[in-house]
């Protein structure tokens, strides 16, 4: 079942029809990064162009994956999660892409550090605690690669962040009027969707009483600042001494990412 966010209203059942359903598709995302693996390198267009589910094939017993293969399994499933988003279908393909790209790293990092909460970890990490960053000979900038991995995690501990806060805040970060180069009616329709999501959000959290929207909005994109420089900085290491770079093909499409910028 998929809901119409733009028919929602802000009545108690219609919120927890809502969050009742961004939950399901939050335990059938963790439940596909737990068991599930992918074959293939599509580009995020082909993903984005079928309105039918990615198709992920269950994990073999014992089979072990690189941060590489773990990178690419979860930015799959972020774009799957979204695509079941109601205004998603509604957009054109063209502002799907756009809404992803500039929401994917976003989200990603907000679901690890949610995720490293859960499960009472000081850091974030994948599953059985691989590393979310390739390793390299010498270290570099450990101590940013650190700060990215705790601070966020303790910082929503602190807050005392809720299931139903991460889902709703994720919903509004995909629903961003301000992407560049996003059509008007793409603006119109997300712009509607944002209303109602924060409408949603306000009415079953009471204007956030602990915490203010713009203090976990503020971590997630310093956060996300971060993981960028740190790219560049690995990536450059990396292309002098004639390595890969350190992220897979699924990540940097979904990151739109320019070596050269830090915007």
């Amino acid at each position: 079942m998929i809901i119409k966010l733009s028919n929602v209203k802000s009545d108690q059942e219609s919120i927890f029809e809502l969050i009742a359903h961004l939950k399901n598709l939050n335990l059938q995302r963790n439940r596909q990064i737990q068991e599930f693996r992918f074959d293939g390198d599509p580009t995020v267009e082909e993903l984005l162009n079928v309105s039918t589910p990615i198709s992920f094939r269950i994990k073999p017993e014992k089979y072990e994956m690189d941060n590489i293969e773990w990178g690419n399994l979860v930015a799959l499933t972020t774009i799957g999660y979204m695509k079941k988003l109601n205004f998603m279908n509604i957009l054109e393909l063209k502002d799907r892409v756009l809404v992803v790209q500039n929401a994917f790293s976003d989200f990603d990092m907000f679901s690890h550090a949610f995720r490293a909460l859960e499960a009472k970890k000081a850091e974030i990490s994948y599953l059985g605690n691989s590393e979310i960053f390739m390793k390299m000979e010498p270290v570099i900038y450990e101590s940013l690669e650190k700060s990215i991995k705790c601070k966020l995690p303790g910082r929503l501990g602190e807050l005392k962040i809720t299931t139903e806060e991460f889902l709703l805040l994720a919903s509004i970060f995909f629903c961003n009027p301000a992407i560049s180069k996003l059509s008007d009616s793409g603006k119109i329709t997300i712009i509607s969707t944002l209303r109602v999501c924060y409408s949603i959000t306000l009415s079953v959290i009471r204007i956030m009483a602990h915490a203010d929207l713009r203090v976990y909005y503020c971590f997630i994109h310093r956060s996300r600042k971060l993981m960028k420089k740190l790219d560049i900085i690995i990536s450059c290491a990396k292309l002098e001494s004639g390595l890969c770079r350190s992220k897979s093909s699924m990540i940097m499409r979904c990151f739109n990412f320019n070596l050269f910028s830090f915007n």
